[in-house]
């Protein structure tokens, strides 16, 4: 199962990487909805993820996944 960023709050992110590890978790979009969190990276950068957690979030897993 995967999920994305799209919580609205850091304090939740950090909760839902604690449960499902930051490898399940991508930054998300509303798309093709008009986008409800205009700056969605500043939610990650909040979190107090660590690095690699913040690095997997914002990109790594996707280009894993999506092979890219």
């Amino acid at each position: 199962i995967y999920t994305d960023t799209m919580l609205h709050d850091p304090r939740a992110l950090h909760f839902v990487v604690g449960m499902m590890g930051a490898g399940r978790i991508m930054l998300g979009s509303d798309m093709p909805f008009p986008i409800g969190d205009t700056e969605p990276g500043k939610i990650v950068q909040a979190a107090g993820l660590s690095p690699a957690e913040a690095a997997s979030v914002t990109g790594g897993l996707a280009r894993t996944l999506f092979r890219l």
